[in-house]
């Protein structure tokens, strides 16, 4: 059985654990802190003994008898083996950035997700609930807009995140709710965007913080804001966009011809920064004001 949606996996995961578990799971996922997240959490529903065990010990461990009562679940990242023998004793969760040398034999009978290919804005909803999980577990409630704001920065691995979340829960002391205020005050993120955020918050309006940004890469990734929100304006449904990214642009109501002048100056941008002018920061600023003034 295999998922590459999060949601329906936690929901099999729900209604088949403890009672009915699989013998196999596959866990792949691009971030090892994710995947080893996940993969505890599978053991915590299983209710059983877990253990952690290196790729190189994962064969010896398989063939020798179970430490504990009944079963157990070993927990192994980044599988080299090419074969490895499957016994009632244990319960075997698989991670990795990519399938296992012996995936294709045990596809049918193995449990698997499958998050390669995941979405970046599914990513950071999927982050987001699991920070407001383990705020629970610790019998304390983030509020939402503390979540919210810990995941803008999911260009971060999880693992900060979930540090600086730790953090947060200790600072809270006998308070019962995480606010955002708390966040902002013992959390201690990079402010740092991808070209990406970048360039939605020059196009749309935000907060910008340059840092060492490739100015002549973002030209590129602002030229895809501009066009993206042009055949928007024009009323037409670009592929592969979010449906959430798409009702935020068109509550932006802004006509054609926003996008259609943001081009010109853009390209009249990237002629100024193609001859040779030393301030490239300051062009861009200058840009960002058009844009601004365009929009009131």
């Amino acid at each position: 059985m295999k998922y590459v949606k999060i949601d329906p996996f936690e929901k099999h995961l729900e209604e088949a654990l403890p009672d009915h578990p699989s013998q196999l799971y596959f866990i792949l996922m691009e971030d090892p802190f994710e995947r080893r997240h996940l993969a505890e959490r599978i053991a915590a529903l299983l209710g059983i003994p877990s253990t952690y065990c290196e790729s190189d010990e994962l064969l010896l461990q398989l063939e020798s008898p179970s430490m504990f009562a009944e079963k157990g679940v070993i927990i192994c990242d980044e599988v080299s083996a090419k074969e490895i023998p499957l016994g009632e004793e244990w319960v075997l969760i698989v991670t990795g950035e990519k399938p296992p040398p012996f995936y294709k034999k045990f596809e049918k009978e193995a449990v698997t997700l499958d998050l390669t290919g995941e979405k970046p804005w599914d990513r950071k909803s999927r982050l987001q609930r699991w920070l407001l999980e383990h705020a629970r577990e610790n019998r304390k409630t983030l509020n939402v807009d503390a979540a919210a704001y810990l995941v803008e920065f999911s260009h971060a691995d999880f693992a900060l995140l979930f540090q600086e979340l730790e953090k947060a829960l200790v600072y809270a002391g006998e308070e019962k709710t995480v606010t955002l205020e708390m966040i902002k005050t013992i959390c201690s993120l990079d402010p740092k965007q991808s070209g990406w955020q970048l360039s939605e918050a020059v196009v749309w309006g935000g907060p910008v913080h340059l840092g060492d940004t490739d100015l002549y890469g973002l030209i590129g990734q602002l030229r895809y804001q501009l066009q993206l929100g042009l055949q928007i304006a024009s009323g037409k449904e670009p592929p592969r966009t979010s449906p959430k990214k798409l009702e935020k642009i068109r509550r932006m109501g802004l006509e054609a011809s926003y996008y259609l002048e943001g081009l010109k100056e853009l390209f009249n941008l990237e002629l100024k920064m193609r001859s040779n002018v030393s301030n490239q920061g300051l062009l861009l600023d200058h840009f960002r004001a058009k844009l601004t003034v365009r929009r009131k």
